[in-house]
């Protein structure tokens, strides 16, 4: 009986000597809920720990789709947390006292509606389609009910700022040298092909758009024109979730694809994927008319034509993370569109109107042209955190892609009683292009005592891209026969060795922080038909900077400064001939240098609804891409203009209730540019005005109704005016069953707008360009959500985001 008793107090003992062990190495921790007044859970709302001494900001957090939240190991202190949410008033909890065992659980947190309020109308507020934080435009993708069915090139045109001409140049605030992350990743294939992948990419892959104005020394230099990064969805949620929507949209013609999103996590591991599938058909009507004088003589003509684009794509993105450890987490990813198939027929008729030396008074192009592209991505990552206060990661990434086209062109050759007057002819171009990116990355982030951090990184880049063209034309007995002089073997090298630094300090109401990345660029080109070679070696600083200055709850001030670079496309320096048709081709540089560029920003915030913003930028050697005449015809070419000035002021706003949200850009830019081209002078000054809108409704039964536009005012750029263009865009929603299935109808280009002709003068040349493309679409989209419903990524892809998240909080 005593041996019993013993055996039973040694037990207990035991008991309580794990249980004592275990408080010892638990947690401190603060957790809860927070709710509305009717004590439903706002998901998604954001809030931070305070000082309840001077209410600095601590750490901040986002709650779950439940409304819960919770704060772990936090300093001893006395402390407040704060609860900020769009459509509510900011909320407070009581002053909590903290120590090292502390595990406390507060009771529910009411916030209190701010604004009108409806009845029937949903009580859980809404998370605004675009927000503005810390200088970064972030486009919420995935609660933008006039996103689905569409791909992310579309997207481009909705983010305030963001313009896309009709030769699908891409500018912010008027600005080009836009670059692109997908991930935080630099996207380092050239612009043409990049936009021929997010032409194949789906939105509904992509969880937010995030455009990096004045990017810190943490990524690369290239950019002037700043970056826009796509993050893809990613699961952080336990047990199984997904999606399948299917959209359908006609206007001339019709377009489609179904989209299918599957993800899985358990405690360690996690698994996401994406997939569509989409044929997009395009109907293009094109007007083109020139007047080219050379040495006394002019030549006059018109061409116009219609072409039918279509594209059929298979895209997929996916991987998996698995935790090793509570510090340690590796993941792989990959996305890519695989056997993307691109088709183009086209009928286009030119008239020469004007100093014909032809024996032929009107030419009729038939053209047929398919194309094969291939772009996969492999991804790997690798996240270790040595304790709370550093963390490295490392990231491996490789990029290839590979396209495969044939075009022909048929030409007939008429006079004007319609009668053909001399054979008709055949141009055939085969083009094989293969880019392949391979990058190494380490990044390093150490936080110090005083509020002190330091990020560093080291990385390297290697490219090459390797190109053939062969070009036949038919000759005298009939046999095609290739043209030497328009054929090319074109083979380009780059790598980039790189490697940056940035201290940020913080004090009680202001943060300053500087950094300087150094990149070292060998680039080595040959074109072994023209015997064509090139050789650069140098090395660059690029310094960067700025603080930020919070005056109070309301008022808040941040400064920005960056030096950047724009290296030219390999096939910008390529010096081959490109052939459109007999009138009209292309033609690269040799000697294209890289543009440099100094860019400074100061934005004024006040209560994150309304921010105000200033900007300056010059260009040195800025990369200009223009049109001339040569002997009847029209050479598309590039050239380095000697210095570009930007000057711009914008006005972001946005203001939430629970059933209405609206955000409007406004912005003036001045620009000055400063060159000849082809030795006549070219200086010219110009002012554009840049609108963008987007204002949602919530609506009783579950209804949803989203109404968005921009507009962009008529301007010159160096040769080039641009008339005017403006787009307005609907859409209303209705959901079903608890918000797990929604049915959505949308009128894309209400007034059939969306078009932006432009002239083009040099010396003895003018040209006026337009085309209409299928924009004004009805379009019908169908999503059914199951499982859980939140996404997330459990490695961070977008840390300059996420720290403006948790700043925008404070």
């Amino acid at each position: 009986m005593v041996m019993q008793l013993n055996q039973r107090r040694y037990l207990l003992s035991i008991i309580a000597l794990c249980c004592f062990a275990f408080t010892l190495s638990a947690q401190n921790f603060i957790k809860g809920t927070v709710v509305d007044s009717t004590n439903t859970p706002i998901p998604y709302c954001a809030m931070a720990i305070l000082n309840a001494k001077d209410s600095s900001l601590v750490k901040g957090n986002v709650a779950n789709e439940s409304g819960e939240f919770i704060f772990e190991n936090i300093k001893v202190g006395n402390y407040i947390v704060k609860f900020t949410n769009v459509g509510f008033k900011a909320g407070f909890s009581a002053p909590a006292t903290v120590d090292s065992l502390s595990q406390l659980i507060l009771p529910p947190q009411i916030l209190k509606a701010e604004g009108i309020t409806l009845k029937e109308v949903s009580v859980s507020a809404f998370k605004p389609t675009i927000e503005f934080k810390n200088g970064i435009v972030v486009m919420n993708v995935e609660n933008n009910i006039l996103s689905g069915g569409n791909t992310v090139f579309e997207l481009l045109k909705r983010i305030p700022g963001v313009v896309v001409d009709a030769q699908n140049n891409i500018s912010v605030n008027g600005q080009g040298g836009v670059r692109f992350l997908i991930d935080g990743r630099l996207q380092q294939i050239p612009t043409a092909q990049m936009i021929n992948m997010l032409m194949g990419m789906p939105a509904e892959s992509v969880s937010t758009l995030e455009l990096i104005k004045n990017p810190p020394a943490k990524y690369d230099a290239a950019g002037s024109g700043g970056l826009i990064n796509i993050v893809l969805k990613k699961a952080k949620v336990k047990g199984f979730s997904g999606s399948l929507s299917e959209s359908n949209s006609h206007g001339d013609l019709w377009r489609g694809g179904t989209f299918l999103a599957l993800n899985f996590k358990t405690n360690k591991l996690t698994l996401f994927t994406n997939s569509n599938f989409g044929w997009w058909n395009f109907e293009t009507n094109n007007y083109f008319q020139r007047s080219i004088s050379n040495n006394g003589s002019s030549f006059d003509c018109v061409s116009y034509g219609v072409q039918y684009p279509s594209r059929h794509a298979f895209f997929l993105s996916g991987g998996l993370e698995y935790e090793f450890s509570k510090k340690t987490i590796a993941g792989i990813n990959y996305n890519g569109s695989s056997n993307a198939h691109f088709t183009n027929t086209g009928n286009s008729w030119l008239d020469i109107t004007h100093g014909n030396i032809y024996p032929y008074n009107r030419v009729n192009f038939l053209t047929t042209q398919t194309s094969d592209v291939n772009n996969p991505s492999l991804n790997l990552t690798l996240q270790h955190k040595f304790d709370t206060l550093t963390k490295i990661q490392l990231m491996a990434d490789y990029t290839n892609y590979f396209e495969s086209s044939t075009r022909n062109t048929n030409n007939l050759y008429y006079d004007n009683a319609g009668n053909e007057v001399i054979p008709r002819n055949l141009y055939a171009s085969f083009i094989h292009s293969n880019f392949n990116v391979l990058t190494q990355k380490l990044d390093l982030t150490r936080d110090f005592k005083k509020s002190l951090t330091l990020e560093t990184g080291f990385k390297s880049s290697f490219v090459d891209n390797a190109s053939n063209s062969v070009f036949q034309l038919t000759a005298l007995n009939g046999q095609l026969s290739t043209d030497t002089s328009r054929s090319f073997s074109y083979k380009y090298t780059e790598r980039i060795l790189a490697g940056y630094f940035t201290l940020s300090k913080s004090f009680k109401k202001l943060e300053l922080r500087g950094g300087l990345r150094t990149e070292h660029t060998l680039i080595n080109a040959y074109n072994k038909n023209s015997w064509f070679s090139l050789h650069r070696d140098y090395i660059n600083f690029f310094p960067s900077g700025g603080f930020d200055y919070k005056f109070n709850e309301k008022h808040n001030v941040q400064f920005n400064y960056s030096y950047r670079i724009d290296r030219p496309n390999y096939d910008q320096m390529n010096p081959a001939k490109t052939f459109y048709d007999q009138f009209a081709g292309g033609a690269g540089n040799p000697y294209l240098k890289p543009q440099y560029s100094h860019f400074g920003n100061m934005d004024y915030s006040f209560k994150g609804m309304i921010t105000l913003s200033a900007a300056y930028q010059q260009i040195n050697g800025f990369i200009y891409n223009y049109a001339y005449g040569n002997n009847n015809t029209t050479v598309d070419t590039t050239f380095n203009y000697p210095q570009r000035n930007n000057y711009s002021l914008s006005m972001f706003m946005q203001k939430g209730f629970k059933w209405f949200n609206f955000n409007t850009y406004v912005a003036g830019i001045y620009r000055t540019l400063r060159g000849s081209v082809n030795g006549y002078s070219a200086n010219t000054e110009t002012f554009q005005g840049y609108a963008n809108f987007t204002a949602e409704f919530v609506l009783p039964k579950s209804f949803k109704i989203q109404l968005q536009g921009f507009y962009s005012s008529s301007f010159t750029d160096g040769v080039q005016f641009y008339y005017p263009i403006g787009v307005a865009n609907f859409t209303i929603l209705k959901s079903f069953f608890n918000k797990k299935l929604d049915v959505s109808f949308s009128i894309f280009d209400v007034f059939y707008t969306d078009r932006q002709p432009y002239t083009n003068t040099v010396g003895g040349q003018h040209s006026y360009y337009t085309e209409r493309n299928d924009t004004r679409r009805l379009r019908g989209f169908i999503v059914w959500k199951f499982g859980k419903m939140r996404i997330n990524k459990a490695l961070n892809s977008g840390p300059e985001a996420e720290k403006a998240r948790l700043k925008q909080v404070g």
